[in-house]
């Protein structure tokens, strides 16, 4: 059973009274309606609704259990939104590590060019013509011209 959804099934059939209006706001059948309700009711423990022909309430235990899905169906939009956020302009701080030669050749320009577009970065340049252990040193990138690959690394041409 999906937890999150059986949540927002519960959450949408107190708001619109019914199983059918949930059912149609959600647009699943009312049988998978009371199914997700049922699935919620007996992973909680507690009967959350009260049912008859004409009319649904809340029981205690159902009220204590809106308050905290709303909350939990709200930190689920939020998770969501870091995940588009994620795909904005990237922002913190970029460790490479390249040769004295190479860096005065390409990468001083570069990552200038690089601070200009995203404002929200800063990079730390390390110069250093050995090879360094880029976990320990928390590298995000190397930038190296050689014909010794070690074979722990990724290379591109």
């Amino acid at each position: 059973m999906d937890r999150l959804t059986a949540l927002r099934v519960f959450v949408s059939v107190v708001e619109q009274g019914s199983l059918s209006g949930a059912g149609e706001k959600l647009e699943m059948s009312r049988a998978m309606v009371t199914r997700y309700l049922a699935e919620l009711e007996q992973w909680m423990g507690a009967r959350l609704l009260h049912r008859t022909t004409r009319r649904l309430s809340l029981t205690g235990p159902g009220e204590e259990a809106l308050n905290r899905a709303r909350a939990m169906l709200a930190l689920g939009e939020e998770m969501e939104q870091i995940a588009v956020r994620g795909d904005e302009a990237p922002k913190g701080q970029l460790r490479i590590t390249s040769s004295y030669s190479l860096s005065e050749a390409l990468l001083v320009g570069a990552a200038n060019d690089y601070l200009a577009r995203y404002a929200g970065t800063a990079i730390d340049i390390l110069l250093l013509d050995r090879t360094v252990n880029l976990v320990e040193e928390r590298i995000d990138l190397a930038v190296r011209i050689t014909n010794d690959l070690d074979p722990n690394l990724v290379a591109r041409r």
